[in-house]
């Protein structure tokens, strides 16, 4: 069944999420004269037949799995309210599929579509893993609930692909929400993380993404950011959560507009020799950071760092809140704009008053001071009452054979000739990088299950090992003591005991 779909959707799907088109190629798409058709494929979990469906809305599919392996580029896959398992034949983890629409329920955020359950990865960067759903290049993923019960469970894995990811209910995954690595420049907007094992979402490797307009409760650590990422985390919600967010040595996010209040820990951990935006003299922060129970920003490390324009109730370290720093200006990643939303504050929020002690840049919020993007926290995400949702047990399938092309090409639409339904999984390996030596490991004695489990939410790399006879866990390796400190310091802040050791007797 074939309808006719508005430029602007085309547009949003083939150019919306991926940075690498370039400018020559998008005015082209831009000037076509004839839209082109867009396929669309109706599924029903319960009236469905992926033997004798047609894929329409008389006879749907019954499974998001079959529905993938049949659409083509330029197609809209519409799910009915449902819940997608095993049970009705999917096939974990589902592989979204270039210029392929899985959209369900955008205006309740996918309360009631919930695709439920997690199948084994072979990640070609960290190894076997447990995902529900895995990401492609020019994809999109709106409006599902998605719940990976399994251990150490993921719900949605980018490993260097960029789609956009709208509207959706990340709920009960025991592990993170999203995990985000690579090269991605992937579009996350207006999405609920909620009761998450560890965190909401991680982002790390090279990783660039827009974060924009999303809401974190309940879930762990709501955003980890690690390794070289430089995300934009700009207009999101975050509290009562463990942490709101933590930004580990080397990462550069730049932190706009968002409201981060009530969280059991911090409000914002920075450690090491990260390099956060979190606002300059240049373009302020306006962050609302306030009544986090230990700290609102907690940085470790030494340099000055600028947190100018911010409305900042309780901090320590090295932390300027006006002027200008000596050192040289951070680096914008060029990354593509947020969706435009409403510019009104959510319903409750408030304006905290800051005590005279602290010297803090307080900008009211109904200055007319222009923003680095015309973004503000959306009112339109509902108030969060969602339990994860119950289903039936869910057995891992065989997993999946992966591509290690280290030089992926996002290729041209398939020509309508073609009759094979195979889907492509392209993934990005992490660029080897020079060989750094390894001085220091930290490690934790933990003598029950519930905090290994404990330690994995604040560490997931975490692992168990065994030193002079006695079980440990080592919770990383670093080849600079004052990192490894660093890592001491946040563990004694959940109540753990780390000690550093060093590695070959150095």
């Amino acid at each position: 069944m074939l309808k006719h779909i508005s430029t602007g959707v085309l547009i949003s799907l083939f150019l919306g999420g991926v940075n690498g088109v370039s400018a020559q190629t998008k005015t082209l798409i831009r000037n076509q004269p004839v839209v082109p058709k867009l396929n669309i494929i109706y599924v029903n979990p319960v009236t469905g037949n992926d033997r004798t469906g047609k894929g329409s809305i008389a006879a749907p599919f019954r499974s998001i799995t079959y529905a993938l392996a049949e659409a083509k580029y330029a197609t809209i896959i519409k799910l009915r309210a449902g819940t997608y398992t095993i049970a009705n034949g999917e096939i974990f983890p589902l592989q979204l599929k270039a210029g392929v629409i899985v959209e369900g329920n955008e205006s309740k955020q996918g309360q009631d579509t919930v695709i439920l359950g997690g199948g084994n990865f072979l990640s070609p960067t960290l190894t076997a893993q447990n995902i529900t759903v895995l990401g492609a290049n020019f994809a999109e993923l709106r409006g599902v609930t998605i719940t990976n019960k399994n251990p150490r469970g993921y719900g949605l894995w980018l490993e260097g692909t960029s789609p956009r990811i709208l509207s959706n209910t990340f709920s009960g995954n025991t592990q993170d929400g999203i995990l985000i690595l690579g090269k991605s420049a992937a579009v996350i907007s207006k999405n609920v993380f909620i009761t998450n094992g560890a965190n909401g979402m991680s982002i790390e490797g090279e990783a660039q993404p827009e974060i924009s307009s999303n809401r974190f409760e309940n879930t762990g650590y709501g955003l980890i950011i690690r390794q070289n990422a430089a995300p934009r985390i700009v207009s999101n919600v975050l509290r009562n959560n463990r942490s709101g967010i933590l930004i580990q040595p080397s990462s550069t996010p730049i932190i706009r507009n968002n409201l981060i209040e009530g969280n059991r820990q911090t409000g914002i951990t920075i450690l090491g020799n990260s390099s956060p935006d979190l606002g300059n003299a240049d373009s302020l922060g306006n962050n609302r950071i306030r009544n986090n129970l230990l700290r609102d920003v907690q940085y470790t490390g030494t340099e000055a760092i600028a947190a100018v324009g911010n409305e900042i109730s309780r901090l320590s370290g090295n932390i300027q809140l006006s002027g200008t720093l000596q050192s040289q200006p951070l680096s914008v990643p060029n990354i593509s704009s947020a969706p435009n939303v409403s510019p009104n504050l959510p319903n409750g929020v408030t304006r905290t008053i800051i005590p005279n002690s602290v010297i803090v840049r307080t900008l009211p919020i109904e200055s007319t001071q222009p923003l680095p993007l015309n973004t503000k926290i959306d009112p339109t995400l509902p108030p969060i009452a969602l339990t994860p949702p119950t289903g039936v047990p869910i057995k891992s399938p065989d997993k999946p054979t992966g591509l290690n092309n280290p030089n992926p090409t996002i290729l041209p639409p398939p020509s309508s000739s073609s009759g094979t339904n195979s889907r492509t999984i392209i993934i990005t390996r992490a660029k080897p990088t020079a060989p750094v030596t390894l001085r220091y490991r930290v490690v934790v004695s933990a003598n029950s299950e519930s905090s290994k489990l404990e330690i994995r939410r604040i560490v997931p790399t975490a692992f168990t090992a065994r030193m002079n006879g006695q079980e440990v866990i080592q919770v990383g390796a670093f080849s600079d003591r004052t990192a490894a400190d660093e890592q001491v310091k946040i563990l004694a802040q959940a109540g753990f005991n780390a000690e550093v050791e060093s590695i070959g007797g150095q």
